[in-house]
């Protein structure tokens, strides 16, 4: 057993995706910013949160280790419910816990790749860590009445917190919430783990958060006297003497190691194994036991098939108590005695302060930042090592400045979590498989190793849940291609259609250099600002297709000239998977290979009109028929009057139809439908085509973008996440609020 051991892609996980939320920071790049610098990300109590008389006027000597600076983030009491469908009236009452990890799991989800809107009905799992419940404490002593809102309930408890990320994006895994004090993060990655192993899920959303936001919960944790009094954590140090509070909200997003590598995900890093225990009796609850945190690390070492010596560095859960300090440093001697070289050890808590439930994927996004980078941070505010600690059995080492990574391949460490509990956790991570790592093929063509022609055009898309995002969308997009050259062009577009679709409101054009799509865009916004090529239809339009004759698409592609060869563009837009180009080229040939594009978006239509063609039963997908149904054929002068309902859509896969068969379809206003054509004759096949599937989207019907021209998502080019839209929402209280 050891890192020469292959490692076992079933049971091993991979972490495609993380997003956060912490002190100082508000991605993980800037979390690993400012570990690099030595940063600390403290400062005074915040006046607007909770006052120390909010603790009923309780002055006796307990609470003068009432703390003097903490680690907080800000806007907790904003929220873009939109994105969410939330009414506004149920957001107030929700707590911000909960609407911090509804956005964090959204960000975390399109850094993976994907597009949260189009995640409906898949086994995706959620697993959060929650433990505190400051707001409905903040509505109580307020007096705020329960019964004055049927949201109180479902917005205050944890165990709603997972269900409500699940119900939101309509996820059908498990879904639960953890709840084991300061270990909770730690303990929803196991969960997530055991899941994945099960079959349960094959997508898992892991997240915690904690939030300070009750004066009261503060004082009654004040009283367990475990709190630095000047704000400053020093873990392992001699004049450690407390922890620092903090708060914030982490959101992972794991899978297999092998569907990971299957799908062509981004890896961020590898889970190895993982434990969990209790330390039984102590001499009190909260009292932490070598004894068990010792096991733990042990267990999760042989679940991740590895012995000591293969373990580069521990993060520590190193809360900067000298009683806790002193008892982990025991456990980890118990362990990795005899191992000979140093093993460096270090604690994010010195950066960001404990985050509580959150803590433990505050060091799992700590960890996994310091294995990209292969260098360790320094660690803050280390001068004396700590009396307390026996440093000799094992040669741990706290680096005060920036070291390069251990000498172990794959890089490797552990990670600890601990809670009050008496709930322990260990997990083990490495680096991605080599030539995995995200990033590491940016703007590479999932079926071709070259980059495509410079010139071709390509299709951008982008959608949001009001008009003000979508804006805010596009200008982020307009900027970006300021600095984009004709290489990544391509990544870029396909980055956009596999994220950021799904929405109602909605923009794409069809562009072949970065200059013609800016200016695309921003002809798209309009000059008051607004996109005025949103979606017009909020529902999707009953879509009516029409099969052209053999003769009408070779006159179609005759008006192209010599630039009208149909194959070589079916071909740039086809997966690998899906074999080559028509088999010869005919115009039937031809038909079936535009047929199987729009069928491989996924296109539902009402009916298929055509000469000489069968036509698909309603709500099918493009092409399919019902086994049992028999195929109905259909001319022109044989269309039925158009049905109530939406907005009627014809598509021309080639020619137009009769102006009689468009006259039985007319709209409520009188009007013929809006016909879309895939070969109009100008321009490029290509181009034609990418344009008709951009007026059919931004029409509002439900495609599927992502199949269109696919990238691995570990080749996407990195874009900007959702832009919330972030109004305030609080309970009707006078005096608390931050």
């Amino acid at each position: 057993m050891s890192l020469e051991t292959p490692v076992d892609t079933d049971r091993a996980l991979a972490i495609t995706a993380m997003a956060c939320r912490f002190p100082g920071a508000d991605d993980p790049g800037a979390l690993w910013d400012g570990m690099a610098a030595g940063a600390v990300r403290t400062r005074p109590v915040p006046v607007e949160r909770w006052r120390r008389d909010d603790a009923d006027g309780d002055a006796s000597p307990v609470l003068t280790g009432f703390p003097t600076a903490v680690a907080t983030i800000d806007g907790v009491d904003l929220f873009d419910r939109r994105p969410f469908r939330m009414p506004a009236h149920e957001a107030k009452v929700v707590d911000p816990q909960q609407r911090l990890l509804l956005e964090t799991a959204w960000e975390a989800l399109e850094r993976s790749g994907r597009s949260p809107a189009r995640m409906q009905g898949s086994s995706t799992g959620v697993f959060i860590g929650l433990s505190s419940v400051d707001y409905w404490l903040l509505q109580a002593r307020a007096g705020f009445p329960a019964a004055s809102s049927p949201y109180v309930s479902t917005g205050g408890s944890p165990a709603v917190a997972a269900g409500r990320i699940a119900y939101c994006l309509d996820l059908r895994g498990p879904a639960l919430t953890v709840d084991t004090a300061c270990s909770s993060g730690l303990a929803a990655l196991a969960q997530a783990g055991d899941s994945l192993r099960r079959g349960e899920c094959t997508i898992a959303i892991v997240g915690a958060a904690s939030l300070m936001l009750s004066g009261d919960a503060m004082a009654a944790l004040c009283r367990l006297q475990a709190f630095s009094p000047d704000g400053v954590c020093r873990a392992f140090d001699a004049n450690a003497d407390g922890a620092v509070r903090g708060e914030g909200c982490g959101v992972l997003v794991v899978r297999r190691l092998t569907d990971a590598l299957k799908d062509g995900d981004p890896i961020l890093a590898v889970v190895r194994g993982w434990a969990i225990n209790h330390d039984g009796r102590t001499n009190g609850l909260s009292a932490p036991s070598p004894t068990a945190q010792a096991a733990v690390i042990g267990q999760a070492l042989a679940d991740a098939d590895l012995s000591p010596r293969d373990i580069g560095y521990l993060e520590a859960h190193g809360t900067g108590t000298a009683l806790g300090d002193a008892v982990e440093a025991a456990a980890i001697n118990t362990v990795f005695a005899g191992r000979g070289r140093p093993l460096q050890i270090r604690t994010v808590k010195t950066t960001i302060g404990h985050l509580e439930a959150a803590a433990g994927l505050a060091g799992v996004m700590a960890t996994v930042q310091a294995l990209r980078h292969r260098r360790l941070p320094p660690h803050p505010r280390f001068a004396t090592p700590s009396p307390k600690i026996d440093w000799s059995t094992v040669p741990l080492s706290v680096e005060t400045e920036p070291i390069a990574w251990p000498r172990t391949e794959p890089p490797t460490a552990g990670v600890s979590s601990f809670g009050f509990s008496g709930t322990n956790l260990h997990a083990i991570l490495s680096g991605p498989p080599a030539g995995r790592s995200a990033g590491r093929h940016r703007g590479r063509r999932l079926h071709s190793a070259d980059p495509p022609p410079e010139g071709r055009p390509v299709l951008f898309a982008a959608s949001a849940r009001s008009p003000s995002a979508l804006r805010a969308r596009v200008l982020g997009l307009i900027d970006a291609l300021r600095e984009t050259d004709a290489g990544p062009l391509a990544a870029t577009a396909a980055a956009t259609r596999m994220i950021w679709t799904g929405m109602p409101y909605r923009l794409a054009v069809v562009a072949s250099t970065a200059a013609e799509a800016r200016r695309r865009l921003d002809d798209a916004l309009g000059p008051a600002g607004d996109p005025a090529a949103a979606a017009t239809y909020r529902r999707s339009p009953e879509i009516v297709l029409y099969r052209p004759t053999a003769a009408e698409i070779a006159q179609a592609l005759a008006a192209y000239g010599r630039g009208g060869a149909l194959a070589p563009t079916l071909s740039t837009i086809r997966p690998a998977a899906t074999g080559g180009g028509p088999d010869d080229g005919s115009a039937p040939a031809l038909l079936e290979d535009l047929l199987a594009l729009w069928r491989r978006l996924g296109l539902v239509t009402v009916a298929e009109i055509g000469d000489d063609g069968p036509v698909s039963n309603p709500d099918r997908p493009v092409g399919a028929t019902e086994p049992s149904a028999e195929p109905v054929t259909l001319t022109p002068d044989q269309a039925p009057p158009r049905p109530p309902g939406p907005q009627t859509l014809v598509l021309a896969l080639g020619g137009m139809p009769p102006a009689s068969w468009l006259d039985r379809w007319r709209t409520d206003d009188g009007g013929r439908p809006d016909v879309v054509a895939c070969l109009p004759g100008h321009g490029s096949p290509l181009q034609g085509i990418l344009e008709a599937v951009a007026r059919v989207y931004m029409m509002g019907a439900d495609l599927d973008l992502a199949a269109l021209d696919p990238y691995p998502r570990h080749a996407l080019p990195p874009i900007a996440s959702y832009p919330f839209q972030r109004e305030r929402f609080w309970f009707d209280a006078p005096r608390h609020g931050p």
